[in-house]
């Protein structure tokens, strides 16, 4: 019995190291492609006339995930359904309130050519 639990512990240690050494991995992988990233002299360019954020769908993911990051992901999600809404080169998405309920909403400039954020604001 004791020696089973000794293997079980000694796996346990095992898959922990495993899991640390697998992270540390990804940690300088990550770090180069950073560098990589930083040394280009202009974004990445994408076949003429690509988008990379070619549609609402995915002007609305991008809005969820970084106005939650902002204002909480909870207080994001009740703004439900977003509206997403394409002005030249940018999407601005918005969220929505309830009929009768009054307030603001967060809102997202996105570039659709190359993805960034360029505004995130939450009315009042």
């Amino acid at each position: 019995m004791r020696a089973l639990l000794l293997s079980f512990a000694f796996l346990g240690v095992c898959g922990t190291a495993s899991a640390v050494f697998e992270d540390d991995i990804y940690a300088q992988a990550a770090a180069e492609h950073v560098r990589e990233a930083l040394a280009q002299k202009e974004p990445l360019q994408w076949k003429k006339g690509a988008l990379v954020v070619p549609n609402a769908d995915v002007a609305k993911a991008i809005h969820r995930a970084v106005a939650g990051a902002v204002y909480g992901k909870a207080d994001v999600d009740s703004e439900r359904p977003f509206r997403a809404v394409r002005s030249g080169d940018y999407w601005v998405v918005f969220g929505s309130l309830p009929r009768g309920w009054v307030g603001g909403t967060a809102i997202t400039v996105i570039r659709a050519s190359d993805g960034r954020v360029m505004r995130i604001i939450h009315e009042q």
